[in-house]
C-alpha cells in the first residue's frame, strides 16, 4: 500500500479546514476548485463525514497551512499466539 501506515489525521480535522477556509473568505466551490476537488468532497470532510485520505489531507495542509496529517501511536495490543484463548471446542463442549 503506498498509504504511510503510521500516519493518521487530527481528530478536529474537519473544524480546522472548515475555520481555515472561511478565515480566508473562500466559498467551499471556491476552495474546491482551487484544489482541483469536487466541491461535495469538501462539504463531506467538513461535516466530519468523511475522512480524506491522506494524499488529499496533505493537499489540504499545504493549501491551507495547517496541521492534519500527524504520526499515530500504535497501541500495543499482545499479539496472540497458537493456543491462547477460546477455541471452538471450548465454546461447544461435545457431549
Amino acid at each position: 500500500e503506498l498509504e504511510e501506515p503510521s500516519m493518521g489525521l487530527v481528530q478536529d480535522c474537519a473544524q480546522r479546514v472548515k475555520a481555515a477556509r472561511e478565515q480566508r473568505g473562500l466559498t467551499q466551490e471556491q476552495f474546491a476548485q482551487s484544489l482541483q476537488e469536487k466541491a461535495s468532497v469538501l462539504r463531506k470532510i467538513e461535516a466530519g463525514t468523511l475522512e480524506p485520505p491522506i494524499p488529499l489531507a496533505r493537499k489540504l495542509e499545504k493549501a491551507l497551512s495547517l496541521t492534519l496529517v500527524v504520526p499515530v501511536q500504535k497501541e500495543s495490543a499482545p499479539l496472540r499466539g497458537k493456543g491462547d484463548g477460546l477455541t471452538i471446542g471450548d465454546v461447544f463442549r461435545r457431549k
